[in-house]
């Protein structure tokens, strides 16, 4: 087969190819040149020419034109995500919805009048302008086991209290996307009374890279039939939202009902279509209570819940058991649970260096009670009632009890010195007095060890 002798690429040889690999072909069909002697050599064999040929290695295929035809998904993905990075949204009056560029830039907040900022991610963005806004910092995972229905009152309280005094609220997140549009979308869900899809499509509609995760979703979906439910009984648990946050105690759901699920080191809120309780244990510290309280009165403000019955562990009704499912249960056959002991012990290490006198109280009734455990203190022993006497010497109407000094039918360790002793002193001039000779001491009792 013989090679044609015209070039039908004259582009491409005039920019890769020595013009000499273009002359006439020998009988094997190869191209060859002729030299100033005459002589025929093939154009692969000449060093210029195999010089030349390395120019097809920087064939740069940019310059040329070429039909994309229309974008790829991924495409059009960044570039929403481009349009929106520095955009704060409004989706609803006084309420904006932006991602972490929009936190940090002074000049956006206060084109758009921002005043309150919620941040859900405090773990990784700091509060940029605290000093001139009224910061809420939460440290959520963008993850679908997150569990963000826990902290969704919270957030809709500061909406509330924002609102009420004329102010205006930035959510953000990392981009707007997720986390920070699923605390939007509830608060719109719970104000309008409107189902996820109507409110998610109206949210989409105004930021367009919306889209909380799948386990967000699920969640307000869930979250959302329980507060139109008629009949029901449900428990929380006052536990830490996270080990990155564990003094920050949150009602989280109880997948089951009934004595098993109490604990006396916790406190626990149980709501049922016609009741409300707040139940705290023998051990609970103050920080849960005050939590159990405040998830009652959220019950009560945004679920209409009727007002809350306070129970002490021991003092329960049986209409408290009832309401639990488990009408048979005692306050005897409540127990620690052992699933509740991390949260616990996390809580404990973070309240040893909290500043806040709600959080420092479990500090020395933990403390108090691990000595009671190792029987270190006793509450009636014998040195602790004389120090009792004593102080009841300072003031003679109070025991350390608060039982008075002269119905307690005891007598008191130091009695006034008489007016013989006091003329003897030194003190009064009386001379010397004359030593003191101690009573003899008993000698020691044995130990009688039992035999085994």
């Amino acid at each position: 087969m013989r090679v044609s002798t015209e070039c039908q690429f004259p582009h491409f040889r005039e920019r890769f190819w020595a013009p000499a690999c273009w002359a006439k072909l020998d009988e094997g069909g190869r191209p060859v040149s002729e030299d100033s002697g005459g002589g025929m050599e093939t154009a692969f064999t000449r060093p210029a020419a195999r010089a030349h040929r390395q120019n097809l290695k920087s064939l740069d295929l940019r310059s040329l034109p070429r039909d994309d035809g229309p974008p790829s998904e991924l495409q059009i993905r960044r570039e929403k995500f481009a349009y929106f990075e520095k955009r704060c949204s409004e989706v609803a009056d006084g309420l904006f919805l932006g991602g972490e560029a929009v936190a940090k830039s002074r000049e956006i907040l206060r084109q758009s009048g921002i005043t309150h900022v919620i941040n859900c991610v405090g773990f990784i963005y700091p509060e940029y302008f605290k000093d001139e806004l009224t910061y809420i910092t939460l440290r959520l995972q963008d993850t679908p086991s997150e569990d963000i229905s826990s902290v969704l009152y919270d957030a809709f309280d500061f909406f509330q209290d924002a609102r009420s005094v004329g102010g205006k609220v930035f959510v953000h997140c990392s981009q707007g996307v997720s986390r920070s549009a699923t605390l939007v979308i509830a608060f719109l869900m719970w104000k309008l009374d409107k189902p996820y899809d109507e409110v998610f499509a109206a949210v989409k509609a105004i930021r367009g890279v919306a889209n909380p995760n799948i386990g967000f979703t699920c969640q307000l979906l869930q979250w959302h039939k329980r507060r139109h439910a008629e009949d029901f009984s449900r428990m929380y648990r006052i536990a830490p939202h996270s080990h990155a946050d564990p003094l920050y105690l949150v009602p989280k759901l109880l997948s089951g009902r009934g004595r098993g699920c109490l604990d006396p080191r916790g406190s626990f809120v149980v709501h049922c279509d016609t009741a409300l309780y707040v139940w705290w244990g023998s051990k609970c510290p103050p920080g849960f209570r005050v939590a159990a309280e405040r998830a009652a009165e959220h019950l009560v403000r945004y679920e209409a819940a009727p007002q809350a019955i306070h129970v002490r562990h021991g003092e329960e009704s049986p209409q408290f058991w009832e309401h639990i499912l488990d009408p048979e249960a005692t306050p005897d056959g409540v127990f620690e649970n052992d699933s509740y002991t991390r949260d616990f012990e996390v809580y404990y290490n973070a309240a040893v260096s909290s500043s806040d006198p709600i959080h420092r109280g479990v500090v020395a009734s933990a403390q108090h009670q691990i000595k009671e455990a190792a029987g270190c203190v006793s509450p009636g022993s014998p040195n602790q009632r004389s120090k009792k006497y004593r102080r009841s010497n300072e003031d003679p109407n109070e025991m350390g009890e608060g039982i008075p000094f002269a119905a307690s039918g005891l007598k008191p360790i130091h009695t006034e010195v008489t007016t013989a002793a006091a003329c003897n002193s030194p003190a009064a001039g009386g001379g010397e007095s004359p030593p003191h000779t101690p009573p003899p001491r008993p000698p020691p009792r044995r130990l009688c060890l039992p035999h085994r």
